[in-house]
């Protein structure tokens, strides 16, 4: 559990660093990397997504196959206020590590084993409850 701590730490300051990238050396820096790693069209679709979802788009990316980074040079570079990108932030990352931390935590080795490759398949069913939510929120709405 206190490696699921490190991990939400370690990488929410990660997001920020990236945001503050995105927000302050956007050209200098950050459309440099997006090219270096060739996620051009990652960055597209993320700047879409917050368009349409706004602040939702950061907690909703801990749970997509596109890398957080992204996320966060996105989040800079369109100027979120800086509260709700660290609120989505620790969200995202903490559902994300704490989704594994916390069966292993309960069922030791036996849930390490049944969990490992099979990460993907947990982050698809929460996935899948974070879109009927927000499908249900929707239709309320």
């Amino acid at each position: 559990m206190r490696l699921a701590h490190i991990c939400l730490v370690s990488a929410v300051a990660g997001g920020l660093l990236g945001f503050v990238v995105g927000r302050y050396f956007m050209d200098t820096l950050g459309s440099p990397l997006i090219h270096l790693y060739g996620v051009e069209n990652e960055f597209s679709l993320m700047r879409r997504w917050f368009e349409e979802w706004g602040g939702w788009a950061v907690a909703l990316a801990g749970f997509t196959p596109a890398p957080y980074k992204v996320f966060a040079l996105t989040a800079g570079a369109l100027h979120m206020d800086v509260p709700s990108f660290l609120l989505a932030s620790v969200v995202n990352r903490g559902l994300r590590f704490y989704l594994v931390a916390l069966p292993i935590r309960y069922y030791g080795d036996r849930m390490l084993t049944l969990l490992e490759g099979r990460r993907g398949l947990l982050v698809t069913g929460v996935l899948l409850f974070v879109a009927v939510f927000l499908l249900v929120r929707h239709l309320a709405g």
